[in-house]
């Protein structure tokens, strides 16, 4: 099942379709990583003219069992073109062209079997990108096909949150009371600069911890629509989990959240949706972690 799958491998493959020329439909997908087509379905199909350095992007939500693509092609074609494929964890790879496997087909062969097998980060649905395109080696022709998934797969929300891209200012900043919006002139810690904070400072104290309102800037990479984020904040050996919201048209959000810091030295961890609730293809800048000492 989708939900509980009980591995973290993918077994990736691909079919695809060639047939006669029919008007171009290729431009329906999105050529950009970082905004690629969302897949509501398992066929992804249409008409491809090979062009050099040309690919383009779809996402889906990879589970921690098995999909499947199987490659099929008819009829053959002697031109001498090459019909390939990609699959990426993030539009970050995406970029750099780094991808989890790649395959290809000369399309002269009419049948292939590709296998891939990649895997998911912490067992958790991920999405992820397939790139494909076709490379001319002679005069380019037309081609059909049709791209089929099968296995642990789902397709991602219609909504703008399908291709989000979410990130947080490397900062954490602590009030010693409430807070509605961030206050960017309180002590605040970053990954390389830890911070002490002095109990003598704070009404909020008993004998081996204070409170402390910790304070995030959180940002996302478009404006389009509402859009609610949940936001884990770990520290003092408990975790709560918060929701920041971003307006139509906002690109940032704030958090401040009440949370426990123990006497001596504690770790506080920061992270933005931490199921993958959204299916964001890119999560390297989804966690924050910084030292906080109390001094006694």
């Amino acid at each position: 099942m989708f939900k509980k799958a009980p591995t973290a491998i993918l077994s990736l493959g691909l079919t695809v379709i060639l047939y006669g020329v029919l008007p171009t439909q290729a431009e329906t997908f999105s050529t950009n990583p970082q905004n690629p087509t969302v897949l509501k379905s398992n066929t992804i199909s249409g008409q491809i003219l090979p062009t050099k350095g040309k690919k383009y992007y779809v996402t889906f939500l990879a589970g921690s069992g098995n999909i499947f693509f199987d490659v099929n092609i008819a009829p053959k074609d002697n031109k001498g073109a090459v019909f390939f494929w990609q699959v990426y964890r993030n539009a970050t790879d995406a970029v750099k062209d780094n991808p989890l496997c790649t395959g290809n087909l000369y399309l002269e062969v009419e049948k292939k079997g590709d296998k891939c097998v990649i895997t998911t980060p912490d067992k958790k649905p991920q999405a992820v990108l397939l790139s494909f395109g076709a490379y001319p080696n002679s005069d380019p022709v037309m081609l059909n096909y049709t791209i089929k998934l099968s296995g642990d797969w789902q397709a991602l929300s219609d909504s703008a949150t399908s291709a989000v891209d979410l990130s947080m200012r490397r900062a954490v900043y602590f009030a010693t009371g409430y807070t509605k919006s961030v206050n960017t002139s309180t002590p605040y810690a970053t990954p390389g600069q830890p911070i002490t904070l002095n109990r003598a400072n704070n009404k909020r104290c008993g004998k081996a911890s204070c409170v402390y309102w910790a304070g995030v800037f959180i940002f996302r990479n478009s404006t389009a629509g509402n859009l609610k984020v949940p936001v884990k904040i770990t520290s003092g050996g408990s975790s709560q989990t918060a929701t920041v919201e971003f307006t139509d048209g906002s690109k940032i959000a704030e958090l401040t959240k009440g949370i426990t810091i123990n006497n001596g030295t504690n770790k506080v961890v920061v992270e933005i949706d931490p199921d993958n609730k959204l299916g964001e293809a890119n999560r390297q800048n989804n966690t924050l972690t910084v030292d906080v000492t109390l001094k006694p």
